[in-house]
This record gives structure tokens, C-alpha cells and sequence, in this order.
């Protein structure tokens, strides 16, 4: 559960966190053609839906606005949190193989069975 819960939480942080540096970036250098080629890996959901819905179809108009922007949210959420999720897991792995069990003593010659 700790697993599926930081990947989610860095499934969020990373867009987050790409789109303040983009932000930033745009603010140095005022080049909104460049920042918004750059946008692709935050901004896919919304390209896929112009290239596989028409023109003027329900996401896509300018007052769906309030679907979109959670949809983009949840994708890209989602997209980022499953490499979190898999190299946290891949770590957790590690970690127990590396802790060995002991196997019980043998027991006592009394308690053991006599042929």
C-alpha cells in the first residue's frame, strides 16, 4: 500500500513539478513556440484527443475546459506513477532477498521419532 501511495504522490509531482520548470523557463526566455514543444510529455492526453476525436467534439470545445484539465491531470498521474511504482518495487525486492531466514534448530534426539 506504501508503494502504491508514493507512486502515486510522485505520479502527481512530476508533472507538477515539469510544468513549474516550463513555466520558469517560458518567464527566462519568453519563447512560448519553444516551451509549448516542450509541453508534450504534460500536454499528450489533449494532442492524442485532437488527432483521434473531430474538431469542435465534446472534450474539445473551449467550454469543456473544466473536463479536460482533470483528464490531463488523472493521465498524466497515472502514466508517470507506474515506473515510480515498478522501481520502488523492483527496490522492495532487493531489499528482501537480501534478508536470509535462519532455518529452525533441529529438535532435541528425545522429541525425534525412533525407527
Amino acid at each position: 500500500m506504501k508503494r502504491l501511495a508514493s507512486s502515486l504522490v510522485g505520479g502527481f509531482a512530476i508533472p507538477v513539478l515539469y510544468t513549474l520548470a516550463l513555466a520558469l523557463f517560458f518567464l527566462w526566455t519568453e519563447n512560448l513556440a519553444l516551451v509549448l514543444r516542450l509541453a508534450y510529455p504534460v500536454n499528450w492526453p489533449t494532442f492524442i484527443l485532437v488527432h483521434l476525436l473531430p474538431l469542435g467534439s465534446f472534450p474539445l470545445r473551449p467550454g469543456d475546459r473544466l473536463f479536460l484539465i482533470p483528464l490531463v491531470i488523472i493521465c498524466n498521474a497515472v502514466l508517470y506513477s507506474i515506473p515510480i511504482y515498478f522501481l520502488v518495487w523492483r527496490f522492495s525486492v532487493r531489499k528482501r532477498k537480501a534478508a536470509r531466514v535462519d532455518l529452525p534448530p533441529d529438535p532435541p534426539r528425545f522429541v525425534q521419532y525412533w525407527k
